[in-house]
């Protein structure tokens, strides 16, 4: 008895010296924060198309590096997603998982169903390029990507992701009650773009605001908001152009641009016309045609009264259309980067009609909006595979 103790003491002396020897930081990856983050482009594990890092520019991305045969990654997937649930709308996720087995994958998300990308080519995970390039030596291991592309958190896990994440969002200053992108410019300009609801948008342009078409009706407390630099309204009607809401954001050297019946009744805004391009806060603005076209709807939005806008900063173009549907003038549209179309028949287009406006003009990302209770599942369908159109939804109704 005591030959089997002493040998139970020698062994747990023996596994506690190697557990001391052990440097595990040998595992960490070598990236460090403030590094430009590698770019990879890997299909989504069905076999679907491929998604890039860089298609996500713009917004914070969590990369989350793991497997379904690894104990510890399948442990720290519910910590992530609890760990996001502050973060809605904030930052996206991109799952990468090294899996070899595509039926083991297949259903462990079937169990598990992932409401973001799942990359997989099923390669081994020593022997894939996104392993070389992010040097990792342990999985799971997630990072953190800012809208610049750089590593704001490097090497994080489960534990750690709650702290990192309240640490970068701190570090914004972003606080605002409402989902948000951001998206940077040739010139390293970062445009946030903030979705108030409906017809209502804030972008900030470094710390430049534009405020578009505000509202009080749908509950926004504009005291809270930071005051607009430039003001655009589309139209009169009460969802758009609101008097009391324009005085909560407005401040000394605000400019305000409108279609002319807006300009006629506030006494205050400059009349734009469709076609002219003024240029105000560094960047331009163009007024767009925006109007009904369809039998019986031509009394909501006549043509010829409304306006939508097209933003452009720097190399970053951004179509706001306003009430419109798809009509003819949005062929003359080049290089949209950015599309918000209102889908809420009969007053703007079906999503059918939104379909064939994308197809005018192919914006590379698409903001369906003012849609109230109007069914966008065609919408997405119809572009889900169509690698050269994202439709994202916000709360918009």
């Amino acid at each position: 008895m005591k030959k089997i103790l002493s040998l139970l003491i020698f062994i747990a002396a023996c596994c506690t010296s190697c557990a001391q020897q052990t440097d595990m930081s040998q595992y960490m990856p070598k990236l460090k924060n403030g590094e430009v983050a590698p770019d990879f482009s890997l299909p989504l594990y069905d076999g679907g198309k491929k998604v890039s890092l860089s298609d996500f520019k713009g917004k914070y991305v969590l990369l989350d590096f793991w497997a379904s045969w690894c104990g510890d990654c399948r442990r720290e997937i519910p910590i992530m997603e609890e760990a996001l649930k502050d973060y809605a709308g904030k930052i996206e996720v991109l799952s990468v998982s090294f899996d070899k087995k595509k039926e083991a994958l297949k259903d462990y998300l079937k169990e598990h169903p992932a409401n973001y990308p799942v990359l997989c080519d099923y390669s081994a995970w020593k022997e894939s390029s996104v392993t070389k390039a992010y040097q990792l030596g342990w999985i799971p291991t997630f990072f953190i990507i800012a809208p610049d592309g750089k590593i704001v958190g490097s090497g994080i896990d489960g534990k750690g992701l709650k702290d990192e994440l309240a640490r970068i969002f701190a570090s914004t200053g972003n606080k605002l009650p409402f989902e948000s992108d951001t998206f940077v410019t040739d010139k390293g300009r970062n445009v946030t773009i903030s979705f108030i609801k409906h017809g209502t948008l804030m972008i900030d342009i470094d710390g430049s605001i534009v405020h578009i078409d505000p509202v009080l009706m749908f509950g926004t407390d504009y005291s809270a908001l930071p005051k607009a630099d430039l003001l655009l309204v589309t139209h009169e009607h009460k969802d758009h152009f609101d008097m009391d809401a324009i005085k909560a954001v407005s401040k000394d050297g605000m400019r305000f641009l409108s279609n002319g019946r807006v300009a006629e009744m506030s006494e205050r805004s400059e009349a734009m016309q469709i076609g002219q391009t003024v240029t105000a806060n560094n960047f331009t603005i163009t007024a767009t045609a925006a109007y009904n076209n369809s039998p019986g709807k031509e009394q909501f939005h006549p043509k010829g009264r409304d306006v939508g806008f097209v933003l452009e900063i720097d190399d970053l173009k951004i179509y706001v259309a306003g009430d419109t549907e798809d009509i003819q003038e949005m062929k003359q549209l080049k290089d949209i980067d950015i599309a918000f179309l209102p889908v809420n028949q009969p007053f703007t287009m079906t999503p059918e009609q939104c379909i064939n406006a994308v197809n005018m003009f192919s914006p590379k990302i698409v903001y369906p909006y003012h849609y109230g209770n109007t069914d966008l599942t065609p919408i997405v369908e119809h572009f889900k595979n169509n690698e050269k159109v994202d439709v994202r939804i916000r709360q918009l109704q």
